[in-house]
C-alpha cells in the first residue's frame, strides 16, 4: 500500500493505455519473471512523466506482485531507490510502501524520509499518514447507508441540512458526492493556501473550510458539468454530522 499526503488520480484519457500496462504486468507476474517485473516497476517513471498524473502511487496501491516474494538484496536497494528518487522529486516528507506477497505472512516494507519535511525523526513502516482522500469512499458509503436507512435522499438539496449555505439550495447529495455541483474546491482558494504557505500546522473546521468558497462563483450549473472538488465532501461530512448527530470522525 502507498500512503501519501495528497491523493493522486487517473485522468479518464488514459484508461486505454493503463489497461495495456496492467495487461503486460499480469503476464509477466503470471511467469513468474521476477527480474523482468522489477525492471517494468522500475522504469515505470517513463510512463508516468508520459502521463504526468498517473503516479507510481497507483501502481503499487492496487497490484500484489506475487514474483516479489523472491526478491533480492540488489533489487531491493533498487525500489529503495526509485522511492527515494519519488520522494525528492515530489518535496515531500516521506514515503511508505508495503507490498503484500500471497503466501508470505509479513509484507515487504518500504520507507524513506521523516515525519517532518527536513526533519530529524525518521518513519518507519508503522507510521501514520493523512489518509487523505481515501476518506472520501468511507463518506460517500456512509452517505449510501443513510439513503438505505430512509434516513436522507440522494436527490434532496443539501439545504435541507444545511440551511446555512442558501446559495447552494439548487445542488444536490448526488451531485456532491459524484462532483457535478459545479461548487469551488477549497484547495485551490487562495486564503486557503496562504494559510497553509505560512502556518503549515494549522487545522481547520468543516465550517472554516467552507467559510473560504464564498468568494469563489459555481464553476457550472448544478448537473451541468464535471469538476473534482474537495468542498463537496466537507460538506457530505457535514450533512452525516446533522442526520445521524454524531460527529464525522
Amino acid at each position: 500500500y502507498f500512503f501519501a499526503p495528497s491523493s493522486f488520480v487517473v485522468q479518464r484519457s488514459y484508461s486505454k493505455s493503463l489497461l495495456y500496462l496492467l495487461y503486460w504486468v499480469k503476464i509477466i507476474d503470471a511467469c513468474g519473471n521476477t527480474e523482468l517485473l522489477i525492471k517494468l516497476m522500475l522504469n515505470f517513471n517513463v510512463f508516468c512523466r508520459k502521463f504526468s498524473r498517473l503516479l507510481l502511487s497507483f501502481f503499487f496501491l492496487n497490484f500484489p506482485i506475487i514474483a516479489l516474494s523472491n526478491i533480492t538484496n540488489a533489487q531491493s536497494q533498487q525500489i529503495q531507490n526509485e522511492i527515494l528518487r519519488w520522494q525528492k522529486r515530489l518535496n515531500i516528507p516521506a514515503v511508505s510502501l508495503s507490498i503484500a506477497v500471497p503466501g508470505n505472512d509479513v509484507p515487504i516494507n518500504f520507507v524513506s524520509g521523516t515525519t517532518t519535511l527536513n526533519g530529524s525523526q525518521a518513519i518507519t513502516s508503522n507510521t501514520l499518514f493523512q489518509a487523505g482522500s481515501i476518506s472520501k469512499s468511507f463518506t460517500s458509503m456512509i452517505i449510501l447507508q443513510l439513503a438505505a436507512q430512509g434516513k436522507l435522499s440522494l436527490d434532496d438539496p443539501i439545504t435541507k441540512y444545511l440551511p446555512q449555505y442558501p446559495r447552494w439550495n439548487n445542488v444536490t447529495i448526488r451531485q456532491l458526492l459524484n462532483h457535478t455541483s459545479g461548487i469551488f474546491d477549497y484547495t485551490k482558494a487562495a486564503k486557503f493556501n496562504q494559510i497553509r504557505k505560512n502556518t503549515p500546522q494549522a487545522e481547520f473546521s468543516p465550517e472554516m473550510i467552507v467559510s473560504m468558497v464564498g468568494g469563489y462563483r459555481q464553476l457550472f450549473t448544478p448537473g451541468k458539468g464535471w469538476k473534482y472538488s474537495n468542498t463537496n465532501y466537507v460538506l457530505a461530512g457535514m450533512i452525516i454530522e446533522v442526520v445521524t448527530k454524531m460527529p464525522i470522525s
